[in-house]
């Protein structure tokens, strides 16, 4: 397609995207930008020149661009006063830097014979959506100094306004602005979202609507499970991070309805940019990272990026260490007009001294109130870590309306751990009950392949043009796992938990393999399809489904007591097929700020291992999980501010429950069991809000509140315990003008009511002297708590930035996570301060 019948293709694009109020384009590689108003024919205002301007206040920006261009704009204080910019780095005309430079102010550029001012757009006026070249990667939130993202690569790539379910986005300059360097940190602060934190301070599991979140995409192509990861991913080469909330079966497939997770990669640009960061915080932890992007070769058609980091860091407990390197590297080139390949990978290695388990309780329950700084494991635990991944796509727009995209990662990731740790209730007159046992494993790794072939693009229909999204995958998850066995060269002397010495615990003298787990995992392939049908101006129908086929396998091997030789074999083997999630939306917009909605989306998690009687048994149908959700959306300031409230239910049917007409029998060889019924109820329901972006000039939140109740609705009792019923979280950040024009400065928060963990204990036995006696029932509850965070900044020129983060600002004493009377409960971190160092060139 030529340029000039590209420029057309656009204009008409825009012309009728703007008419229906929208603010982002479903069109892959499709960017929101704030148009020049009118467009200068003066000497040297067409031609590309190198800018360097950092984010910041609007005024200061527009005095270095000038000095830079040698244009002078006419502007009032009024204009300017308490606006912000993004900032740009990279060759770009003079009309293209402005251009940058207003997106969001509600400025634009006017030019009467030679003469430049600005111009205040009319309120309400939205601007216009430009398709620009490939390169650009939908859901990229890089450079726009916003909190809110319009568009999400979620689902394929679709509109955040459109979506007929909850969606949040942890854009870069969010993620930056508060220092959060890995997806855990990221999820503590999402709303809506729940997490576990385990060893190495790191989140463990996350939860959502009263269900667990397990699975993860990149660029909206399933990569696996979150406990796949072995840890959380170093953001370093992701843009953003997308979390959809409630069922999404559509596009994951085997899971829970709780949601899923979305991590954007960061792409070349199309201009030369040089970013660089160093952090220094608490416990000695050091972080330095270079990012750079640059076009390679062909004007630009070549495109490339490469993003290294290193950290070394200890945390707030006793020995555990843990030192990271991680590259990643991605090379983008423009075959045709209208055809991108792209190509890249990662490489992550990690080594230390593995966490800690956590800290026990009392034998009856109670809280031992142990040090935060407490660390129950020996000093000569190891954990070394590796997980290489690799990808390859390639992308054809075969007009302005049809698009063909085809992707495959491969991932693989090895791990060797152990470590010697305290675990077991504790006496709390002696501090004395727990033991010293070894856990970790040999050869733990997984490997991931995963490949997704969709076309994208819209018809005609009945006189109106509507959206289709279809297409297939394939995904193989494969682990291998070994548990492992231990001699000591002396006996382990009785270790106090008040005055536990973790260099007092001997070596131990030989580690042999107990059981292991060879190639074990999941196969799934899926067909699938989605239509956002046009039924008018206003309203929307979204419907879809998913047919798939699921696999699971699992050999497993028994080892002698010398750790050599296979004693016992046995297999757990099972599936399910033609596996149909339906999926149905509607949107109706009221006008240019709000849109109302209602979706019902299912999900399905098989458990063909588990029988019904009468025996031998058949198999069990598959959970299925149902998200029942209305809600409205609202768009302000031009787009600058969003807003989402939602009401939602969800409905998982189908669980495995004991049946009591036959008796239990043991895993066969093919490791099924019987026998079960498919009667468990799960209901969970609540409400969703949230608020992203600018209420005033200068002035970025991000807010989220969640009302959640679930429960099993046989039993009527709480389902999901850890999920508290209350839960907000906020962020917001105020970039000054006039005097302090250059200083920013951010607060937040996250609160939440009461959560629990119950089970049963043993209790104590007179005749013993121990606990050893019946078990009687226990409840650990977290009483309602409010964290807060704050960081100041300064921007000290156009390169250069620094701010300190000040995390825990109050010093709150709580347990992030709760777990049994033998370990597992643990502290959130103490106060801690970090001040990190940024240039971009």
């Amino acid at each position: 397609m030529s340029k000039s019948a590209q420029g057309v293709c656009c204009l008409r694009l825009s012309i009728r995207l703007a008419m229906m109020g929208l603010l982002a384009v479903a069109a892959v590689g499709t960017t929101l930008a704030m148009p020049v108003y009118a467009q200068s024919d003066a000497p040297g205002v067409q031609q590309q020149q190198h800018f360097s301007i950092a984010a910041g206040p609007l005024e200061s920006a527009l005095m270095r661009f000038s000095s830079l261009s040698g244009m002078t704009i006419s502007f009032t204080p009024d204009q300017v006063r308490g606006k912000n910019t993004p900032g740009i780095q990279g060759d770009f005309t003079p009309a293209q830097a402005l251009d940058r430079l207003l997106a969001g102010s509600g400025l634009a550029l006017r030019q009467q014979n030679n003469t430049f001012s600005l111009e205040t757009l009319p309120q309400g006026m939205l601007p216009a959506v430009q398709v620009q070249a490939t390169g650009e990667t939908v859901g990229a939130t890089e450079g726009s100094g916003s909190y809110r993202a319009l568009q999400v690569s979620l689902g394929k790539g679709q509109s955040v306004r459109e979506t007929p379910q909850s969606i949040s986005v942890m854009t870069r300059q969010r993620i930056e602005d508060q220092g959060l360097n890995e997806l855990g940190d990221v999820l503590l602060q999402t709303p809506g979202i729940t997490a576990a934190v385990g060893s190495y301070a790191s989140v463990d599991k996350i939860y959502s609507r009263g269900f667990e979140v397990r699975n993860v995409q990149i660029d909206g192509l399933v990569a696996g499970e979150f406990s796949g990861f072995f840890g959380t991913p170093n953001l370093a080469m992701y843009d953003s991070v997308e979390i959809i909330r409630g069922a999404d079966g559509l596009f994951s497939g085997n899971g829970e309805p709780g949601g899923s997770i979305n991590l954007v990669r960061k792409r070349p640009l199309a201009h030369r940019q040089i970013a660089v960061n160093a952090t220094a915080g608490s416990w000695d932890y050091y972080r330095a990272e270079v990012d750079v992007s640059t076009p390679l070769a062909y004007d630009g058609k070549v495109r490339g990026r490469l993003v290294a980091s290193y950290m070394d860091r200890e945390y707030f407990y006793d020995v555990a260490n843990n030192e990271n390197s991680f590259f990643y590297g991605i090379v983008e080139a423009d075959l045709t007009e209208n055809t991108r390949i792209f190509a890249g990978g990662s490489f992550d290695k990690r080594n230390g001294t593995p966490g800690n388990p956590g800290m026990p309780r009392a034998h009856d329950g109670s809280d031992l109130k142990l040090p935060r700084s407490t660390g129950l494991f020996a000093s000569w635990g190891v954990e070394d870590y590796e997980k290489k991944e690799f990808f390859l796509g390639i992308e054809h727009q075969f007009s302005d309306r049809w698009s063909l995209k085809t992707e495959a990662t491969v991932s693989d990731t090895e791990r060797y751990l152990v470590n010697g740790s305290l675990y077991g209730a504790i006496d709390p007159q002696t501090g004395l009950g727990g033991q010293i046992g070894l856990w970790g494993g040999n050869d733990l790794g997984s490997k991931t392949r995963t490949v997704d072939l969709h076309l994208n693009g819209s018809f005609d229909l009945f006189g109106r043009t509507h959206r289709l999204v279809s297409g297939v995958d394939w995904r193989e998850v494969v682990f291998t796992q070994y548990q492992m066995q231990t001699d000591f060269d002396q006996p382990i002397p009785a270790q106090n938990v008040y005055s536990f010495d973790p260099h007092n615990i001997p070596d131990p003298s030989k580690v042999r393999y107990n059981r292991g787990w060879k190639d074990y995992g999941s196969f799934q392939q899926g067909i699938y399809a989605r239509v956002n049908w046009s039924l008018t101006d206003s309203l929307n129908l979204i419907t879809g489904f998913r047919n798939a086929d699921y696999d699971y396998e699992s050999p497993l091997v028994t080892f002698d007591a010398q750790g050599e030789n296979i004693i016992r074999r046995s297999l757990t083997k099972y599936g399910e097929n033609n596996i149909l999630t339906p999926y149905v939306g509607l949107t109706f917009t009221v006008n240019p700020q709000w849109l109302l909605y209602a979706s019902l989306t299912d999900i399905y998690k098989a458990q063909s291992h588990r029988l019904t009687g009468p025996l031998p048994g058949t198999p069990l149908d598959a959970v299925e999980g149902q998200n029942m959700e209305v809600g409205v959306k609202g768009d302000f300031k031009d787009g600058r501010l969003t807003t989402a409230v939602s009401v939602y239910r969800i409905e998982q049917t189908g669980e495995a429950v004991r049946d009591p007409a036959f008796p239990s029998t043991p895993f066969g060889d093919l490791g099924l069991n019987c026998c079960w019924l498919s009667l468990g109820e799960v209901v969970s329901e609540g409400v969703d809000t949230e608020v992203n972006g600018e209420i005033l000039p200068g002035w970025q939140i991000s807010a989220g509140y969640t009302w959640n109740r679930n429960k099993n609705e046989r039993t009527s009792v709480v389902y999901h315990s850890v999920t508290p019923k209350h839960l907000f979280k906020l962020w917001s950040d105020w970039s000054f003008s006039g005097s302090l024009a250059g200083w920013s400065f951010g607060i937040g928060a996250t609160a939440q009511s009461e959560h629990f963990v119950n089970g049963t204990l043993k209790a104590w036995n007179q005749n013993s002297g121990q606990f050893d006696g019946p078990s009687v029932p226990f409840q650990f509850s977290q009483g309602g708590y409010a964290v807060w965070n704050s960081r100041i900044a300064w921007q000290v020129d156009n390169n250069w930035s620094v701010a300190l983060n000040v995390n825990n600002l109050f010093d709150k004493t709580w347990y992030q996570t709760l777990g049994s009377a033998d370990n597992g409960n643990f502290y959130g971190e103490p106060r801690n301060a970090m001040v990190t160092v940024r240039g971009r060139f």
